[in-house]
C-alpha cells in the first residue's frame, strides 16, 4: 500500500516538473533543450497543450454556463475527451523531458475571457460553440500534419491515437451547434 502511494506520489511529481508556468516559458526552455526533429516535436506539442487546454477550460465552462441541455451535454463530452489528450500528453512530454505549458498563450487566453464574458447572454451558446469548433480545427490540421508528416514516432503516434477524439469533439460540437441554430428564435428582416 505504501510502495503504491510512493509510485502516485512520483508520478504526480513527474507531471508537474514538466509543466513550466508560462507557455513562452515552455517554448524557451524546450528551445534551450533541444535541437532538431525533437525542438520541433517540443513546440508542436506546446501548441498542442495550448490549443487543447483551452478547449476543455472552455468546455468545463460552458458545463456550467449554457443555456441548452444540448450545449450542456455536448460540453461535458468534450472536455472529457481533451482531459484524456491532455492526459496522455503529459506522459509524452514526461517521457520526453519536455516542458508544457501551465497557462494558455495570450491569445487561446483572450479568447476564453471573452468566452466567460458571455455568459448569461442569449448567444453565449453559440460562442461558445464557434470558438471551441475554431480551436478543434486547427487542432485537428496540426494533429493531422503531425501525424503524417511529423519527424519523431512518439509525437506521430501520439497524434494519430488522438485524432479521435478530436474528430469525436467536432462531431459533437457541430450537431450542438444545429441544434443551437434550429432553436434560435427568428429574427425580423
Amino acid at each position: 500500500m505504501n510502495s503504491t502511494k510512493l509510485v502516485f506520489g512520483l508520478i504526480i511529481i513527474l507531471f508537474v516538473s514538466c509543466k513550466s508556468n508560462s507557455y513562452y516559458g515552455a517554448i524557451t526552455y524546450n528551445e534551450d533543450k533541444f535541437t532538431g526533429t525533437k525542438e520541433e516535436m517540443a513546440n508542436y506539442l506546446v501548441e498542442v497543450q495550448n490549443k487543447t487546454q483551452f478547449i476543455k477550460n472552455a468546455s468545463v465552462f460552458a458545463g456550467k454556463d449554457s443555456k441548452l441541455r444540448t450545449t450542456y451535454l455536448a460540453a461535458n463530452d468534450v472536455a472529457s475527451l481533451m482531459g484524456d489528450v491532455l492526459f496522455d500528453l503529459s506522459i509524452v512530454s514526461t517521457k520526453s523531458g519536455m516542458k508544457l505549458p501551465r497557462a494558455l498563450d495570450s491569445d487561446a487566453d483572450r479568447d476564453y475571457q471573452f468566452i466567460e464574458k458571455q455568459a448569461g447572454t442569449d448567444k453565449f451558446d453559440l460562442y461558445y460553440i464557434n470558438e471551441s469548433l475554431r480551436y478543434l480545427t486547427d487542432l485537428e490540421k496540426m494533429m493531422k500534419a503531425y501525424a503524417s508528416g511529423g519527424k519523431e514516432e512518439q509525437g506521430r503516434s501520439f497524434s494519430s491515437k488522438h485524432l479521435t477524439e478530436v474528430n469525436t469533439s467536432i462531431t459533437k460540437l457541430e450537431k450542438a451547434r444545429d441544434e443551437v441554430n434550429a432553436n434560435a428564435p427568428a429574427t425580423s428582416k
